[in-house]
């Protein structure tokens, strides 16, 4: 049993160890929960803050709204 899946090499799944297989699976997943994670924050410009962790302002637009 650990021959077959930790030494043999299996053709079916690209020549590899069932646990090589395995653990390219996990790092794949682990990748793209690491990336999904990343855009799921939000974008801001240089020239927005946020305020109060969930309000937002550019200030381009507060100076335009107090002077115009």
């Amino acid at each position: 049993m650990y021959r077959y899946n930790f030494e043999r090499r299996h053709g079916g799944i690209g020549y590899l160890t069932p646990k090589q297989k395995l653990l390219k699976l996990e790092l794949r997943i682990s990748s793209e929960e690491n990336s999904k994670a990343r855009s799921d924050k939000p974008q801001r410009s240089a020239e927005s803050r946020t305020v109060n962790q969930s309000t937002t302002i550019n200030s381009n637009q507060f100076v335009a709204k107090v002077v115009g």
